[in-house]
């Protein structure tokens, strides 16, 4: 019996394997994409900060600004296997670097939970703030918010934003401390019409990795279509930690 588990154990393909091989070369020929610029590709898989800036420079090459900013923020993350953004918030020489360079945020804006008159936006700052959206609605700009971000939630702030009807296309603007951060110029909330036959494009795909995540040309064949959602599931953007949730953070 145990010889025939083992004979039937390398010929099982893995799931992890197979999931990443169907699911991109789904993706890459779905796209239009060409087997040898995505299907199977590997990025930098090192958890140290060499690999870090390795990836951080993977698919265009950052200022030296942000490629300081970016080490200060890690080192200061790897300080504790518990360490939070708490601990980014605290750091003098990040602090230093965001004020030199204007930075307010370190990520977002991201909109999630769409509802049929809404949604909520999500940001992360560089220290306890307050942050308000801003929606066009009806020729009237309403505020919502403000909402802070506080050292328990690790930066994060979330803003409701309501009152919007089906079918309709909001722009928006985000303030952080009164302070409006650079958004693209096309960036909008758009909320499905109420005809339930209306037909929707929602992409779905599983093992990004951190290196797919900036990958311009695979994204770029996927916003062509048009997609309401994006729907990721397994490895997308961090490593297997061993429950240091400061390097978790630092991915």
């Amino acid at each position: 019996m145990a010889g025939k588990f083992n004979s039937h154990q390398k010929d099982t393909v893995n799931r992890r394997n197979y999931l990443k091989t169907s699911s991109l070369a789904g993706a890459a020929w779905a796209c239009g994409l060409r087997p040898d610029a995505s299907y199977g590709f590997d990025g930098p898989k090192g958890g140290d900060l060499e690999a870090g800036l390795e990836l951080l420079n993977l698919w265009d090459k950052k200022p030296e600004p942000v490629i300081k900013l970016y080490s200060a923020i890690y080192q200061s993350l790897a300080s504790s296997p518990d360490a939070s953004f708490a601990a980014v918030a605290g750091d003098e020489t990040v602090q230093a670097l965001c004020k030199e360079q204007g930075i307010t945020h370190f990520g977002g804006p991201m909109l999630g939970c769409l509802a049929p008159d809404g949604a909520k936006v999500w940001l992360r700052t560089t220290r306890p703030a307050k942050v308000e959206v801003r929606a066009k609605i009806n020729d009237d700009e309403k505020t919502f918010g403000p909402v802070h971000s506080t050292l328990e939630s690790d930066l994060t702030a979330i803003v409701t934003v309501t009152g919007l009807k089906p079918g309709t296309v909001t722009p928006y603007r985000v303030l952080v401390d009164g302070k409006e951060v650079a958004i693209p110029a096309h960036a909008a909330i758009t909320i499905p019409g109420g005809d339930p036959s209306e037909k929707a494009c929602i992409t779905f795909g599983t093992c990004q990795h951190r290196w797919g995540i900036a990958h311009k040309e695979n994204t770029g064949e996927i916003l062509k279509r048009g997609p309401m959602a994006m729907l990721m599931y397994g490895d997308i953007a961090v490593q297997d930690r061993n429950n240091n949730l400061g390097m978790h953070r630092a991915d």
